[in-house]
């Protein structure tokens, strides 16, 4: 076999060898959620451990041993500081690609922070928010997360900047009234308050608890005081439950002529 053949077919191998690990981690390692270079001192035990539950465009997500409680922590990997790059001296046409790559990763940080402050400081009823540790700290809370293989890390949460929120059971496939209810009554307790929710996706991003409706994801948050009057509430509840009405009207048709009358209510 000639050389080039082989080296294609170990790059192959090794390709699809990390897309394999990548499907069964979903991505996870903790260098993804700790954004600093901190030793974790070692005579520090687990206080908790944590399992992981699932992996979206933003955070990881892992839930407590009592089942009660979901931890959130923000993806790094596409957001934190990249300071040997910004020191990498570049010639003038690359060197702005480069600065241009940095302000973005930059700006992904600063306004994930700023969704996840917005849900914590005046959203907790809506979703659930337990605590926050959205400013990385010196101190030390170890813990234990059991990754999707089975295989635990001990990390030090002090390094990473997470949501505490209370564990929503996700929406099945079959919408009930009281569902619909409660959709309505979260998206226009939200909007009253001044703030609008850019991803009103209905499957990931609302659950239930205790059969309350939350917004479990809060990453796409947005501050208008506008929506919190009409005409602009009309116009923000409408859009937000949109997607409400395009899954029953595809799904449950039965439910439509309900939902219309239950949303004009609300209006």
């Amino acid at each position: 076999m000639k050389v080039w053949k082989k080296w294609a077919l170990f790059f192959l191998f090794f390709v699809l060898a990390e897309r394999f690990c990548y499907s069964q981690t979903e991505g996870f390692t903790p260098s993804k959620i700790i954004s600093s270079k901190m030793q974790l001192d070692s005579a520090l035990k687990p206080q908790e451990s944590f399992y992981f539950l699932g992996s979206g465009k933003q955070f990881y997500a892992f839930e407590s041993e009592d089942g009660k409680a979901v931890i959130k922590f923000i993806k790094q990997s596409r957001r934190k500081p990249l300071p040997w790059l910004a020191k990498l001296p570049l010639p003038s046409p690359l060197s702005h690609m480069r600065d241009s790559y940095l302000q973005k990763r930059g700006k992904r940080l600063s306004e994930l922070l700023a969704c996840c402050k917005l849900a914590s400081e005046e959203l907790r009823e809506e979703t659930g928010i337990i605590a926050d540790h959205l400013e990385r700290t010196s101190e030390s809370r170890v813990v234990t997360l059991i990754d999707k293989l089975g295989i635990a890390h001990t990390i030090n949460i002090a390094q990473t900047q997470f949501l505490i929120q209370k564990k929503a059971d996700l929406l099945t496939s079959s919408i009930s009234e009281g569902q619909i209810d409660g959709m309505i009554e979260l998206i226009s307790a939200i909007s009253l308050k001044g703030i609008v929710n850019l991803d009103p996706r209905l499957k990931a991003n609302f659950g239930m608890m205790d059969g309350k409706m939350l917004l479990i994801d809060c990453g796409s948050l947005k501050k208008d005081p506008r929506v919190a009057f009409h005409p602009y509430f009309q116009r923000a509840l409408f859009l937000q439950l949109l997607s409400l009405r395009e899954y029953l009207q595809n799904n449950q048709p039965e439910y439509v002529a309900y939902f219309d009358t239950q949303i004009q209510k609300a209006l």
